[in-house]
């Protein structure tokens, strides 16, 4: 997760190059995020954070190439 603390907004990793930010940023983990109570920069940041649901299926079915993960970007 990226913050930038001059706007207090949080970025997803995929939506980063099209965020409008400032040069006041940090790396930083999902915990940090919700610690700090920022907000997400744009619906691309939202919609990447929503709940992934992820089943033992789901996992059989990336491990043998049948499916991509959900985390794939």
């Amino acid at each position: 997760m990226i913050l930038d603390h001059t706007l207090q907004v949080y970025v997803a990793p995929p939506c980063f190059n099209d965020a409008g930010l400032t040069n006041n940023l940090s790396e930083t983990t999902w915990d940090k995020v919700k610690e700090r109570g920022y907000e997400p920069e744009s619906a691309c940041t939202s919609e990447q954070m929503k709940p992934v649901t992820y089943t033992t299926w789901n996992k059989i079915k990336e491990l043998a190439g049948l499916s991509p993960s959900p985390w794939a970007w």
